[in-house]
């Protein structure tokens, strides 16, 4: 457990994740609109022990619009932001050890969404 905690905390502290009032500034908007569209499943928003919500600014293109995929990741991974965040980030055996955040970034919804419905539940990590 201590494990999953450091290294969540490890992920949460990177440069590329930032708090609501930082992800509100990258992406042009007011947190207000960041909390709303949190909500409606638009963007990822990742919570850990020590830290507030953490927004990677990956999942947003480059005039701060989210990419296509993040809603209907949330409805495949049982609304779970730790699983989309761990599927999209970690290399994938059935696409080649490469990391399926590329074929979000890239548009290729049909085959994120395949895969995602291709690989198995993994375990809740804890923040």
């Amino acid at each position: 457990m201590e494990f999953k905690r450091q290294s969540a905390d490890i992920i949460l502290n990177r440069a590329d994740m930032l708090n609501i009032e930082q992800f509100a500034l990258h992406i042009g908007a007011a947190r207000v609109e960041v909390r709303r569209r949190t909500k409606r499943r638009e963007f990822i928003s990742i919570e850990g022990s020590y830290f507030g919500a953490r927004f990677p600014t990956w999942q947003v293109n480059e005039i701060g619009e989210p990419f296509n995929g993040i809603r209907d990741l949330y409805q495949r991974f049982m609304g779970d932001a730790w699983k989309v965040y761990d599927f999209l980030t970690e290399p994938n055996p059935r696409y080649q050890n490469y990391v399926p955040l590329e074929l979000l970034q890239t548009g290729k919804l049909d085959q994120l969404l395949s895969l995602a419905d291709a690989s198995p539940p993994e375990p809740r990590r804890k923040g």
